[in-house]
């Protein structure tokens, strides 16, 4: 996700009810994003299943492949970082 979608996707959650922004005393600029008690449970609630089927997903992959599959993700993830600061770059 890019960080310009945090405050879209912050909004959407504290309007379900699962996340609630608090201030921060030493930058009244920022919030602290914290789970309700309704976050927590929805979090309680949906991680044993996603552990569970990214287990049966990854099943049989070897650890060396995946490791090599996130460091290409996390590379492809940086360059488009780069590309989409230089194209706003040159729109000012």
């Amino acid at each position: 996700m890019h960080r310009s979608n945090a405050t879209g996707l912050v909004d959407r959650l504290q309007q379900r009810g699962l996340v609630q922004r608090r201030d921060v005393a030493s930058d009244r600029r920022a919030y602290r994003v914290v789970l309700t008690a309704e976050g927590n449970r929805v979090i309680r609630e949906i991680l044993p299943p996603y552990f569970e089927n990214a287990e049966r997903l990854w099943k049989g992959v070897p650890e060396t492949r995946i490791r090599q599959l996130v460091a290409d993700l996390e590379k492809v993830a940086r360059e488009a970082e780069q590309i989409g600061a230089r194209l706003v770059a040159e729109r000012k």
